[in-house]
């Protein structure tokens, strides 16, 4: 079923092949976006107030969700879900000007909170996308792992967030960092692998 009340700019396209997959958007402003579902009893919502602009959204398998929450807006910004039981969630007033969010591998899931500002070239993946193999057991190691970005993150343009971190809220990710390990809240880290550099802090968008 599909489900479909939104004000549409542009070039939209949408393709669903399979049985009991479900979008749902309302009230939201559509400017050249695509969005390709592959499986069954998938579920996308976007909620009112929320602007998307060349944005592509690609589902492969079943019981995925994405859920955008109220007044979001994001650009140029790719959700890529495949296998089973995935989840992507983008917490209200988030802004995204560019950024490739993946969540790859069975009962994966990215969230990302509430008044998160995230710039351009940005990744955020929940897996390595191929396997490695314990050679003496011949068992993989690598299996996906969740990711959790908390409230109100800055995160700077070219950052690559890996599987298994969570980023605290009121943080700030410094331009080109590549964070590996969780970041606790109120502090600004940077560098490959990102480390933090100062505690006690937090940010606004506007500049005073």
């Amino acid at each position: 079923m599909v489900y479909s009340i939104f004000y549409a700019l542009g070039s939209n396209n949408k393709k669903v092949k399979g049985i009991n997959n479900i979008i749902e958007y309302k009230k939201v402003l559509f400017k050249n976006i695509k969005i390709t579902i592959t499986g069954n009893s998938n579920k996308i919502i976007i909620d009112k107030g929320t602007r998307l602009t060349n944005c592509k959204i690609k589902i492969m398998g079943n019981n995925h969700q994405l859920i955008i929450c109220d007044n979001c807006i994001l650009k140029n910004t790719e959700f890529w879900i495949e296998d089973s039981d995935c989840k992507i969630q983008v917490g209200s007033h988030t802004t995204i000007e560019g950024a490739q969010i993946a969540s790859v591998e069975k009962n994966s899931s990215i969230i990302v909170g509430e008044d998160c500002m995230l710039s351009q070239g940005i990744n955020i993946t929940t897996t390595d996308s191929h396997s490695i193999i314990d050679a003496n057991t011949q068992k993989r190691i690598n299996r996906a792992k969740n990711i959790v970005i908390g409230n109100h993150v800055w995160i700077g343009a070219y950052c690559k967030i890996l599987k298994g971190v969570t980023i605290n809220d009121n943080t700030v990710i410094g331009i080109g960092s590549t964070v590996t390990k969780s970041i606790t809240n109120n502090c600004v880290a940077v560098g490959v692998p990102a480390k933090v550099t100062k505690h006690n802090i937090n940010w606004l968008r506007n500049r005073i």
